[in-house]
């Protein structure tokens, strides 16, 4: 998963268990539907992982496309918490 600055998934990709996140770069960076502005001298960009949500930490679905619908509905539910934190300030 692809986050912006604050936290906000931007992508997400899936493979095997024995594939090393690094071969999934070109991929997770290509799904991105919003791009980013060039970095500059003055803003750097970074990369970092996000994880965490305990159904998501060990997979035990065979389908991928049951594992996508997990992953995607993570992204949504960490979507729906930054909404909700912005409005309650």
């Amino acid at each position: 998963m692809l986050t912006e600055g604050k936290g906000v998934p931007m992508a997400a990709v899936i493979s095997g268990a024995n594939t090393h996140d690094i071969k999934l770069l070109e991929e997770t960076l290509g799904s991105i539907l919003i791009f980013s502005p060039l970095p500059s001298l003055e803003k750097s960009q970074n990369l970092c992982l996000v994880n965490r949500f305990r159904k998501l930490l060990v997979r035990f679905e065979k389908k991928a496309e049951n594992y996508l619908a997990l992953v995607q509905f993570a992204c949504a539910l960490i979507a729906w918490r930054k909404i909700i934190s912005v409005h309650q300030l």
